[in-house]
């Protein structure tokens, strides 16, 4: 569900929709695409016209010290899962892997929609980083 998105395809800095600072709006998605493994996204980063924030942030992804992307999403449809394959857990992050050990459930979307994607520090899935 990317077509809402597209109309505002907006890239903030570390989720910060809420505020009322703009250079939190850091860039915006010029281009998204599924793929077998997620989504895949290109990125114009705001620099050079008076976004600071938006500054910083691309000198520090060009350094490689701030690498991470993360996305927001409101969930349509999903499932509770109580176990998973090995393949499954090691995909998972260390938190889900931990919680699905103990016994507890987590929940699969199936069906979402993307509203925001922002650069992290710390992405919650670690393979969602800065690619060429």
């Amino acid at each position: 569900m990317l077509d809402r998105f597209r109309e505002n395809p907006v890239f903030f800095y570390n989720h910060a929709t809420h505020t009322d600072d703009p250079e939190n709006l850091i860039g915006s998605i010029v281009s998204i695409e599924r793929t077998e493994s997620g989504l895949r996204a290109r990125v114009q980063y705001d620099v050079g016209i008076g976004n600071k924030k938006a500054d910083l942030v691309w000198k520090q992804v060009l350094r490689g010290t701030l690498k991470g992307f993360s996305v927001g999403f409101l969930p349509h449809d999903w499932v509770s899962e109580w176990s998973a394959t090995d393949e499954e857990l090691e995909s998972l992050a260390p938190g889900e892997r931990a919680a699905l050990e103990s016994g507890a459930a987590f929940l699969v979307f199936t069906r979402q929609e993307l509203f925001e994607v922002s650069q992290v520090g710390v992405p919650d899935k670690p393979d969602t980083l800065v690619r060429n």
